[in-house]
């Protein structure tokens, strides 16, 4: 009697591994499935991988500041509350182009900050610096030109780095800083939102220049494509970035009472301050924020003056409307949540110096 012959061992094997392969696929698939039928249906939102990366899309990688704007980058945003566009002129700026050559009948002011003062969450004439430039150009009836150098995601170190490689160039008569809690918190870290920056640290007693210049990210076309096409490897991205997101949160409850930040972001803004005071040119910081006299404290410690946006009369009215945190995911000013803020430092920059307040700009010393 003839014996029966198994099955070959190789196809034995072949098919042990196959199955939980083809098991798994069939998985991820459904997933996804699932994934893209609820983000279609609204159901599913992503609030961070969109914007959340510097590495990629709107900005583009630079060995001095970590990341920048992409010039020429033009794209409309979908948000909750409607439609952005996102256009970045030829420089490099959320701006209209301008010469890089001051004209002799113009008064020019800049304004480096974060998102807030890019205009996140709103157009580009939006924003608070264009408010500003349209507030100083009707009441005044003079040539004026507020130029945004914000970019999303830089802190102090970034904002610092940003006036001595660029701005400066486009001859400012003024400099406005615009800071926050977040924009100390971030001169901790070498690497943000996927990205690699720069920072300072106190070496040996000297403020030393680290992670410079700044290593490449290594993101990739087949990273881009995923985040583009997969709703799962969005999920799973969003995540780690959520992960990433609470250590920072974790970092910032302790801020107020972490001194040794707090000298080295005077020392940071030391640096700043002697660089456009070299220049000729004159700095403010205006910080925004609850419970920040220890901000305010780190600005005058520079030897910087400070106009707080929450001493402003209005600061209170202008909270009840709910136009300054409603702007999701992270709470930016809404469009009149930018035009208080606007016309909050328009009043401060117009009025005449009193006591130690010595205002930057008068009705009659503007040019």
């Amino acid at each position: 009697m003839d014996k029966v012959k198994g099955p070959h061992p190789q196809v034995t094997i072949l098919q042990m591994f196959m199955l939980p392969v083809l098991s798994t696929m069939i998985t991820l698939l459904a997933i996804e499935l699932v994934l893209l039928a609820l983000f279609n249906m609204d159901i599913l939102k992503f609030e961070l991988s969109n914007q959340t990366s510097r590495a990629e899309g709107l900005y583009r990688y630079d060995p001095d500041l970590g990341w920048t704007l992409r010039p020429f980058y033009n794209e409309i945003y979908q948000w909750d509350h409607g439609y952005t566009i996102e256009r970045i002129n030829a420089e490099g700026w959320r701006d209209y182009s301008y010469a890089l050559k001051k004209p002799k009948d113009v008064y020019r002011i800049a304004v480096l900050g974060c998102s807030r003062t890019y205009g996140y969450g709103v157009n580009m004439e939006e924003s608070y610096p264009k408010e500003l430039e349209r507030l100083l150009n009707e009441r005044l009836q003079q040539r004026v030109e507020v130029m945004n150098f914000g970019v999303n995601g830089y802190g102090l170190s970034q904002m610092t780095l940003n006036y001595s490689k660029n701005v400066r160039n486009y001859e400012p008569d003024l400099v406005i800083l615009q800071l926050y809690a977040p924009s100390i918190l971030r001169t901790k870290y070498t690497r943000l939102w996927k990205a690699n920056k720069p920072t300072y640290d106190m070496i040996d007693g000297k403020l030393t220049l680290i992670n410079h210049p700044v290593p490449e990210n290594k993101t990739g076309p087949v990273r881009a494509y995923f985040l583009g096409t997969s709703p799962l490897f969005r999920f799973v991205n969003e995540l780690f970035l959520k992960i990433d997101n609470n250590k920072i949160t974790a970092d910032s409850e302790t801020l107020p009472s972490n001194k040794p930040l707090h000298s080295l972001s005077t020392a940071i803004l030391k640096t700043l301050n002697d660089a456009v005071q070299k220049d000729g040119k004159k700095l403010i910081v205006f910080i925004w924020g609850k419970n920040n006299e220890w901000l305010k404290q780190i600005v005058e410690n520079a030897g910087v003056e400070v106009f707080a946006l929450e001493d402003h009369e209005d600061i209170e009215k202008w909270r009840q409307k709910g136009e300054l945190e409603n702007l999701p995911p992270t709470g930016h000013w809404s469009v009149l949540g930018n035009q208080y803020v606007a016309e909050a430092i328009f009043q401060y920059l117009t009025v005449r110096s009193k006591g130690d307040r010595a205002m930057a700009l008068s009705p009659f010393t503007l040019l």
